[in-house]
């Protein structure tokens, strides 16, 4: 399940708000059944730092490219899969450390990363700035290089 702000509301708040994107791998012994509530207190961990949720998606269980380990009650586990899901909001960015502060707190949480990004909308923008090459045929090249030697002889 997604849910959505509208691109409005995020640029009626650009000058207070950031918009970040939190990715999560969640240990693999989390039943199913309590994936929700457990996403209710991730949300909750960013809401309660005054942070706006603005899209969700729900984690999928799969193959990590790697063992992660995590000493869990004293002891150490090794994970070969979990669950990966992300989160993106807003926040004012004095409000991160608190955030991360209560992210720690979860011991089901493998490894997380929470990353400064930008609305889809301003990418497609910064996208279409981007200059294309001008596709020169060689024969203007030809053309360019015989002028040079032209004008210095």
């Amino acid at each position: 399940m997604q849910t959505r702000v509208s691109f409005a509301t995020v640029l009626s708040m650009k000058d207070e708000f950031q918009l970040y994107e939190l990715g999560y791998i969640l240990a693999p012994f989390v039943a199913e059944e309590a994936l929700p509530d457990l996403i209710v207190d991730l949300r909750k961990a960013i809401e309660s730092a005054g942070g706006l949720l603005v899209q969700e998606e729900q984690p999928r269980l799969r193959a990590l490219a790697y063992p992660i380990g995590k000493v869990i009650d004293h002891k150490r586990n090794i994970f070969k899969e979990a669950y990966f899901g992300f989160l993106k909001f807003q926040l004012v960015p004095n409000a991160l450390a608190e955030v991360k502060g209560a992210l720690d707190k979860f011991s089901s949480l493998l490894r997380f990363l929470i990353l400064k990004t930008f609305p889809v909308e301003t990418m497609r923008k910064m996208q279409r700035r981007i200059a294309k090459p001008a596709v020169v045929s060689h024969e203007e090249i030809d053309k360019q290089i015989e002028n040079l030697f032209t004008e210095t002889a």
